[in-house]
């Protein structure tokens, strides 16, 4: 029971920090839009919504709904993993210093040595 309400508690303190997190995000987005029209002398987002303030949401469910189309002679699993593994940093063999990644004794080091290895 203990172990349930850690769970529940933990996942509300992510949303209790992700929600406003989001929402910034999203109105700071809406007000770069307002500015770059203003600049451009347009009027820019003002369609959905009161002064477009419903534009973030709209954007947001024209994202969720768009169709996936992967090209028939890709792997299909490669296609749809290569955006996370992209970001992913990976282990080169040495680091700017000429220190090995790996090191053969990783007992006695405090430290292992990463670079990420964009090519």
């Amino acid at each position: 029971m203990d172990a349930l309400i850690l769970t529940v508690v933990t996942l509300f303190k992510i949303v209790l920090v992700l929600v406003p997190l989001i929402l910034c995000v999203a109105y700071l987005t809406l007000a770069e839009r307002k500015v770059i029209g203003s600049m451009q002398v347009r009027v820019g987002p003002n369609r959905v919504g009161f002064k477009g303030l419903g534009q973030p949401f709209a954007d947001v469910f024209k994202l969720l709904c768009k169709e996936i189309i992967i090209p028939t002679n890709a792997s299909r699993f490669l296609f749809l993993t290569a955006p996370i593994l992209s970001l992913a940093p990976l282990p080169s063999r040495q680091d700017s210093r000429n220190r090995p990644a790996f090191p053969k004794e990783c007992s006695g080091m405090k430290r292992q040595w990463f670079q990420i290895d964009l090519l």
